[in-house]
């Protein structure tokens, strides 16, 4: 049977590896402002779909209810979707600087 101490103990640290440090309160904010944006990203591409059949359908001028609109609006969906999920948001939310 080994003792607790045994369990618990750790090989000492090389003298190259740097002590751990702690979150500061700007590491803190720049990891929410990632959550965020990651958030807002999902959620872009989770709404996509059900906005974009519509909005495509009108913008194109197909019926999206004949077999050839359909296929026009799922190519579509399909660059819009990928484009926006390739260059990582900036896109889909408008912060693309062009």
């Amino acid at each position: 049977m080994s003792s607790p101490s045994s369990i618990t103990a750790q090989a000492p640290a090389s003298p190259d590896t740097p002590p751990i440090q702690p979150l500061t309160p700007t590491v803190w904010l720049i990891l929410i402002i990632a959550v965020i944006g990651f958030a807002y990203d999902t959620y872009a591409l989770l709404v996509m779909p059900l906005i974009a059949r519509p909005a495509l359908g009108e913008l194109l001028g197909v019926d999206i209810n004949t077999p050839s609109g359909t296929q026009e609006v799922l190519r579509w969906t399909g660059y819009i979707t990928w484009s926006s999920a390739v260059c990582g948001g900036p896109i889909a939310s408008g912060a693309a600087p062009f």
